[in-house]
């Protein structure tokens, strides 16, 4: 049924591009955490037997436990260079989103930048604190409007980028798509346009 599907929308054309995004020259489609959110990923990863079967329970309990013993916490990790000249050097952890939402708990999306989209630049959302309460606030904005995220001052939000730049104070971990690549204390985000062309089902046009 599948294979039926990509023939027809093959036969009408159906075919158009999206961007995907770039760090230090590998492709990424989805996103790009560093800082906190990769640290969550490594402790996922030590524990990757379980992760078919636990799945997001895994995934907030090394929430928790990274928060409490595996982060620095007390000190800002990385500074952000954006292509205007801002500079935002207090942020704890940072995600760089070809597309939205971030990801899922349970049914329910967490749309950190509903902005974020295959037909823009990236988007980045940073996070300026690591207050254990104003996190989960954020955090549970993101699950509703996101209203409090994007005005927070707390966070620090950009849509549809060129690129940006991270250096970090001292060594931070990261991630793309995912897989934790390790640690670095600087990475260079590019978006690529029309990278990929991808073929659409028709009555999804």
């Amino acid at each position: 049924e599948a294979t039926g599907v990509l023939l027809d929308a093959l036969t009408a054309g159906s075919i158009r591009p999206m961007g995907v995004g770039a760090v230090d020259g590998r492709g990424f489609l989805f996103h790009t955490g560093v800082g906190f959110d990769a640290a969550v990923v490594e402790q996922v990863e030590r524990r990757a037997s379980l992760k078919r079967y636990a799945g997001h329970p895994l995934f907030v309990y090394s929430g928790f436990s990274t928060w409490l013993r595996h982060y620095d916490h007390d000190r800002p990790r990385m500074a952000l260079s954006f292509p205007d000249g801002t500079v935002v050097d207090d942020v704890y952890m940072a995600l760089v989103l070809n597309t939205s939402p971030y990801t899922y708990l349970g049914n329910r999306p967490l749309d950190l930048a509903p902005e974020a989209t295959l037909d823009s630049g990236l988007s980045v959302v940073a996070l300026r604190t690591m207050d254990f309460a104003k996190t989960l606030a954020l955090i549970g904005s993101a699950l509703g409007s996101g209203r409090h995220l994007r005005s927070s001052r707390h966070a620090y939000v950009a849509h549809d980028l060129g690129g940006v730049r991270v250096v970090g104070h001292g060594d931070f971990p990261y991630q793309v798509d995912g897989d934790f690549l390790g640690y670095t204390d600087g990475l260079v985000f590019e978006h690529r346009p029309d990278a990929i062309r991808l073929v659409v089902p028709t009555d999804a046009r």
